[in-house]
């Protein structure tokens, strides 16, 4: 999957970013960092976590030809149902424990893809302590969420220092944000929620 993903995100820095890096450069620090931070390849050789043929061909096909458009709203549709959300399918049932594994290294991130039917369930702690990992229905706004995995397509999770964890609608520009997933535009520089320009999208995407 990060081979796949890196040949089109570089395709689309050195079209869309103002000022791209050289293409091998950006192959090889992209590749690195989905391999080290994104966890892609370790999720999908997890033996709980099944990949959909069926499911990625299309999002990968799409992703590209997005790419290929520049079109500012990119991560928005891949963190969506509709992108690279449901590539992964678990293998436990509804109500089933999907406390995360830190052997094999998968260092603790197969939850987010263990459970069955991703459409309408997740791996989210039921504790407030966090010790019990169960596939539970993703929750609509004010429902608890870990991760915006948890939470019904569109909505994000409030990651603010001290807030409850609970899902929510993203913030419009101006809003405060501690992560670009709190907005909208999906993206947040300096603790609040800007404009997407394709400098923004396409030259760290």
């Amino acid at each position: 999957m990060c081979e796949r993903l890196t040949e089109i995100q570089c395709a689309g820095e050195s079209h869309c970013c103002p000022t791209p890096r050289p293409l091998d450069v950006c192959l090889r620090e992209r590749l690195d960092r989905c391999q080290s931070l994104g966890y892609f390849d370790a999720l999908s050789m997890s033996p709980i976590v099944t990949y959909d043929l069926s499911h990625a061909e299309p999002a990968f096909a799409e992703f590209e030809k997005r790419a290929s458009t520049c079109d500012l709203d990119i991560l928005k549709w891949m963190f969506s149902d509709a992108g690279f959300r449901n590539v992964a399918r678990g293998t436990i049932p509804p109500g089933g424990d999907c406390t995360p594994r830190m052997d094999a290294g998968l260092v603790g991130i197969d939850y987010l893809g263990a459970c069955r039917e991703p459409e309408t369930n997740s791996c989210v702690y039921t504790t407030p302590v966090g010790d019990v990992w169960k596939c539970s229905p993703r929750s609509d706004v004010g429902g608890p969420c870990y991760t915006d995995y948890n939470c019904t397509d569109g909505l994000g999770c409030n990651y603010d220092f001290g807030a409850a964890r609970t899902c929510e609608q993203r913030r419009p520009d101006g809003a405060l944000c501690m992560i670009f997933l709190q907005c909208q535009s999906m993206y947040c520089d300096a603790g609040s929620c800007k404009p997407a320009t394709p400098e923004k999208v396409y030259c760290w995407m």
